[in-house]
């Protein structure tokens, strides 16, 4: 019988990602990845600068505009917990 050898080798590969890739990738995910995703933007203390920075852009158009005010009115639970 002959032995194969294995081995894991860690490798990186910079993939530059367009806001369309990020968007696919995050319809994506699941309820948890999401979940996890708005947790680390909560997390990280750049949301407001970038959020502002962002909303005075003059590339964000009405579909972002309409995005980001539905993210916003999801942002309180619709059933409350016991």
């Amino acid at each position: 019988m002959k032995t194969i050898l294995e081995r894991t080798i860690p490798i990186q590969v910079r993939i530059p990602l367009s806001g369309a890739e990020i968007a696919e990738l995050f319809w994506s995910l699941g309820e948890i990845e999401q979940c996890d995703f708005f947790n680390r933007l909560g997390r990280e203390g750049r949301l407001a600068f970038q959020l502002q920075a962002v909303t005075d852009c003059d590339l964000l158009d009405q579909n972002g505009r309409y995005a980001m005010t539905r993210i916003g009115e999801y942002a309180t639970p619709t059933t409350e917990k016991p």
